[in-house]
């Protein structure tokens, strides 16, 4: 089986940022919410956030807290070749059944502050969002209560999405990808890589940089930042680089 990543954090704290990047790069969503929005749907009811709540939590008592997890962990069974992002993580119970059942799935957690996450609710102004801090307030007390500070807990890897703009968010998550093998690092990002190794030869006391000079995808040749060979040999003698 693929990899299988699974994504929690509170409400507008940039979760569902991540999952569009992965979806993006090929990998499937799955949003835990949309078998609660099927359910509705065949009742002839509408997928209002009052209903989502209503008919998970009643899901949850009827078939257990992980009902979601199982649901979106048959779907996977179906293909399970290809890449899984699963969004909106909130019961404990489901990331454990996602932990106990698929030996390559990551929990990755995104957190922010409320003050950070309302003003990102309102900006993008989505029709599910609070519209004000009390309603912020409301939806967060509803997702504590099902458990979603444990599963912040429970992550493999914890993003902090505070004063960071998406590319910050994405390259974050970049990181962790190829930390965990799951995704080779693009040429611009292993030649900065090879750059912040080169850098550690670096001899100048006001900063440590190096560089590489590249055509085609070939190294042609490396440096880093030095004091002048003349520097260096006065350093030595215990002569002031200011003397004459």
């Amino acid at each position: 089986m693929m990899a299988v990543i699974g994504l929690a954090g509170l409400l507008a704290s940039g979760k569902g940022e991540l999952a569009e990047k992965l979806k993006a790069e090929g990998y499937i969503c799955i949003r835990l919410s949309q078998f609660i929005e099927e359910e509705l749907r065949s009742k002839g009811m509408p997928a209002t956030r009052e209903n989502l709540i209503i008919l998970g939590n009643q899901l949850r008592a009827e078939h257990g807290n992980d009902v979601l997890a199982r649901k979106a962990f048959e779907k996977i069974k179906l293909n399970p070749d290809n890449k899984y992002v699963i969004d909106g993580i909130r019961d404990p119970a489901e990331a454990k059944y996602l932990k106990t059942n698929s030996e390559n799935f990551i929990l990755i957690a995104v957190s922010a502050s409320k003050e950070t996450r309302l003003k990102r609710a309102l900006e993008r102004k989505r029709d599910a969002d609070p519209q004000a801090e009390r309603q912020l307030i409301e939806a967060e007390a509803r997702d504590r209560g099902i458990g979603i500070d444990e599963c912040v807990q429970m992550a493999d890897f914890v993003i902090n999405n505070e004063n960071k703009n998406l590319q910050e968010l994405c390259d974050d998550l970049n990181t962790i990808l190829i930390k965990l093998h799951i995704k080779r690092p693009g040429w611009d990002e292993y030649f900065l890589n090879i750059t912040r190794a080169i850098a550690q030869r670096a001899t100048c006391d006001r900063g440590m940089a190096g560089c590489v000079i590249v055509r085609d995808k070939k190294i042609l040749s490396t440096g880093y930042v030095g004091a002048p060979a003349v520097c260096r040999t006065a350093m030595k003698l215990g002569i002031s680089s200011g003397s004459r």
